[in-house]
């Protein structure tokens, strides 16, 4: 009874071993296939495509910034008197004086033509003068200068108060006798052009 025992106890563990010997142990193939699936080589992974790189927005075009206009100059206002007679001088827009070309003469002097016209301001406000504010003009439009050499007593720059009167003359270079037939005034920080007709 004792063998018999130990006979049924070996018979299972027999037919366990031969079950176990039969199931077949991974081989170097399949290995390889596992390794594959879990690890690409490295030729797969360079033939990969890489996504498009990152597009920025282009940066906004400049705004162009607008060119301010110049202010057009105002267009000179012209005031024609003939000789002795007054013209109001304004100063933004108000008058302070009268200014009037009194007496002229053509003369010459070893070759050299001047022509010289006696002005008088008389003033109701303080005023600032200056001699370069004149010229003698032509009928062609040709435009003369003071002369270095100014008769005296010469009118060249100066303030004069409110109530008083300035009396002096403006010596002019002219191509020859009778060439200039007017003289022109500006005042400075006027826009006003005062044309005294020399013709009567």
């Amino acid at each position: 009874m004792a063998a018999f025992a130990v006979t049924l106890v070996l018979i299972p563990l027999v037919v366990a071993g031969a079950i176990l010997l039969t199931l077949p142990s991974p081989n170097a193939s399949t290995r390889g296939a596992a390794d594959a699936i879990e690890s690409p080589s490295v030729a797969a992974i360079a033939q990969t495509p890489s996504p498009p790189p990152a597009t920025s927005s282009p940066p906004p075009a400049p705004t162009p910034s607008a060119t301010p206009r110049p202010t057009p100059s105002p267009t000179p206002r012209r005031v024609e008197v003939g000789l002795g007679e007054p013209a109001l001088i304004r100063v933004k827009g108000e008058a302070v004086g009268t200014v009037a070309a009194v007496g002229y003469k053509h003369s010459s002097n070893d070759g050299d033509v001047v022509l010289v016209v006696k002005v008088r301001y008389e003033m109701i406000e303080s005023f600032e003068y200056d001699d370069d504010d004149w010229t003698a003009r032509s009928d062609d439009g040709d435009v003369y200068e003071l002369a270095p050499d100014q008769r005296e007593p010469a009118l060249d720059e100066g303030t004069i108060e409110a109530g008083e009167e300035e009396e002096g003359f403006l010596t002019f270079d002219v191509p020859r006798l009778g060439a200039a037939d007017s003289v022109s005034y500006r005042p400075t920080g006027t826009s006003t052009i005062i044309e005294v007709d020399l013709s009567d």
